[in-house]
């Protein structure tokens, strides 16, 4: 008996397919060509709308979205120091109003021009009850030096200031006690400084402290001074280098040289002996060069 052959694929490839089974193929083909081509026909343009319908409604969501004021982050702030509101605090930057030197060399520049009727020109004068019970007080539209008895030289002094060369003058008026005087050049407390007192008897003196004493450099009397009490003096000073020249009421009474001290405060003092001083002074104004 011959042997079965096994047949390969090469056998099947020359074998055609019947004409019915090739006519089904194409149509089912040509069914889903059709198919898949109306549904993307359809679909496209429905998802196409649907993209521009919601990126129309972002834009218009965006566009009329309000706009936040509150910031994203709060940031930490440090509160402003409140300055002290029971006394106006003076301004250190008032305009000085210009006035003439009426004092040889006559420095030009007005530095300090100060009625003295409170202490809003921003010179910064003491201003209370003090050691050995001094007290410096603007009272009545002028300023007050005050002093107990016994209580000897009490200043009250423009601290906002310090003058090298300069014309210092102010108006002075004794009301209790019998001297009252300026202060000039003064670096502290204990000294270097200058004073310059006159007396309702008519009599002046200048004195210096070096910080250790007090000690006289000059003394007289003179005519110049209006004597007695509540008798308006006009004090005033020259301080050039070390060269001190001395005025009352416009008249020159003395001059000289020291170089204790060349730069300094300038003040208001009494000089309460064997009773209670108290002196007012007004219209204080400083010219330097």
């Amino acid at each position: 008996m011959p042997k079965a052959r096994r047949t390969t694929r090469s056998d099947w490839d020359d074998v055609p397919l019947p004409r019915h089974i090739v006519v089904l193929l194409l149509a089912f083909a040509l069914l889903v060509a059709t198919g898949c081509g109306s549904f993307l026909y359809t679909m496209i343009p429905a998802w196409l709308a649907a993209n521009h319908t919601q990126d129309i409604a972002r834009a218009q969501n965006s566009a009329t979205r309000p706009v936040s004021t509150a910031p994203a982050q709060a940031s930490a702030t440090v509160p402003a120091q409140l300055s002290p509101t029971a006394t106006a605090q003076p301004d250190p930057t008032a305009a000085v109003v210009a006035v003439a030197n009426p004092y040889p060399p006559h420095m030009a520049t007005t530095a300090l021009n100060d009625p003295l009727s409170d202490n809003s020109q921003g010179n910064q004068w003491d201003s209370g009850t003090f050691t050995r019970g001094g007290q410096c007080t603007f009272t009545a539209g002028a300023y007050h030096v005050t002093a107990p008895a016994h209580a000897g030289l009490f200043d009250c002094n423009a601290e906002a200031h310090s003058f090298s060369d300069f014309t210092y003058q102010v108006q002075m008026t004794i009301l209790q006690g019998n001297q009252g005087g300026i202060f000039f050049r003064q670096r502290n407390a204990l000294g270097p400084y200058y004073s310059f007192s006159i007396g309702t008897d008519g009599s002046y003196t200048l004195r210096k402290s070096d910080g250790l004493r007090l000690s006289l450099l000059r003394s007289g009397i003179s005519l110049a001074i209006k004597t007695g009490l509540n008798q308006p003096n006009v004090l005033a000073v020259v301080a050039q280098g070390s060269t001190i020249t001395l005025y009352i009421n416009g008249q020159l009474i003395d001059q000289l040289s020291d170089t204790a001290s060349l730069s300094g405060l300038i003040g208001v003092a009494t000089d309460a002996q064997t009773q209670q001083a108290e002196v007012t002074y007004s219209n204080a104004q400083v010219w330097t060069p």
